[in-house]
């Protein structure tokens, strides 16, 4: 179900109309279209931006973001250009990046436990309810195709639900195995006539165990 926030954001939600006019005659490519030389560019490039994104886990071509004011109406956040999912060297595992085309501010967000996110058609909205009231931040983000925006938000949720799985209980500690006797270090296996106490007969010490036996009767 949806909560509060999420219901307002949609009724609120900016309308893709704005863009309509905007982007007349221009047709951003799907991520698809991207070759290999481009997203090992891109890569790159977030490297430099950032030492510890290690991967690209998912793209968009274009997006445009939105933030929630204090007077909870949407306003452009003057961020717009392609969309990454990046995997990390340790925590956050993952970010959603957005590298801007208008200024060098661009948009790198962590993606945590917390996160708390819902979607409608080209819009995926999130917040992160760790951060407190006061400092957080809501998000808006439009996507130019719709089918890249269902395809991120998959994404986003495999993240989120793995990052929410408890953690594996550790494997019970093997027991550790008994100390052999102390008189088993003065022993010669070679040289054994009897088969010390608790240990199995083998083919080998048979022979000797049947010659006792014999003996004994004898004495009898």
């Amino acid at each position: 179900k949806a909560s509060r926030w999420v219901a307002e954001m949609q009724l609120r939600a900016p309308l893709k109309a704005e863009y309509d006019h905007k982007m007349q005659g221009q047709n951003p490519p799907p991520d698809q279209a991207w070759d290999e030389h481009s997203r090992a560019t891109a890569l790159s490039q977030l490297k430099r931006l950032d030492k510890n994104v290690s991967g690209i886990v998912a793209m968009a071509s274009y997006v445009s973001v939105y933030r929630l004011n204090t007077a909870n109406n949407w306003e452009r956040a003057e961020i717009e250009g392609t969309i990454f999912i990046v995997n990390c060297k340790g925590e956050p595992r993952h970010k959603v990046v957005v590298l801007n085309q208008k200024s060098l501010d661009n948009l790198s967000e962590a993606i945590t436990n917390s996160w708390e996110m819902n979607t409608q058609q080209n819009y995926i909205f999130w917040r992160d309810e760790a951060i407190p009231q006061q400092q957080r931040r809501v998000f808006g983000i439009w996507f130019f195709h719709d089918e890249e925006r269902r395809r991120i938000h998959d994404v986003l949720q495999r993240i989120i639900s793995d990052r929410t799985k408890p953690e594996p209980e550790p494997h019970p500690k093997t027991a550790d195995l008994p100390d052999l006797p102390s008189n088993m270090e003065r022993v010669n296996l070679r040289d054994m006539s009897t088969v010390p106490p608790g240990l199995p007969l083998t083919n080998a010490s048979a022979p000797v165990v049947q010659q006792q036996q014999q003996q004994q009767r004898q004495l009898l």
